[in-house]
């Protein structure tokens, strides 16, 4: 009797949370979610700024097809500073994709984690204009 009790707990304590509130624990989920559930997750998990998130949203920046996923990735990745594996991250992003279609998030998020100066921010932001 208790193992159904804590089965019909769980089944309803899951469909009770929107999906925002889910944990999205392996990256073969989030690939099976729609567009906006995805930026939804990256808004959450990025939030939360829990570290065990950072490998989704490494993820979502270098693989998701979608470029709002992207962005909504990078818009957070400064929020995990403190991760050793952020900055050299963010560095080398250039060398695995355009980061121009990621522009104005890609520079934000080098500004935001110290990478580039504000000056050197203004000089890219001049060029989008």
């Amino acid at each position: 009797m208790k193992k159904i009790i804590n089965f019909l707990n769980d089944l309803f304590a899951n469909k009770a949370k929107p999906v925002a509130e889910k944990r999205i624990v392996l990256i073969v989920d989030f690939q099976k979610l729609s567009i906006d559930e995805r930026i939804s997750q990256i808004i959450f998990c990025g939030d939360s700024a829990d570290v065990h998130y950072l490998p989704l949203l490494k993820y979502a920046i270098v693989s998701d097809p979608e470029k709002d996923v992207k962005m909504a990735a990078l818009k957070r990745i400064h929020l995990f500073a403190s991760h050793p594996d952020t900055s050299p991250f963010i560095k080398e992003l250039a060398q695995h994709m355009k980061v121009s279609t990621v522009e104005p998030y890609y520079s934000m998020a080098l500004s935001k984690l110290n990478i580039i100066s504000v000056k050197e921010f203004k000089e890219r932001a001049s060029k989008w204009i």
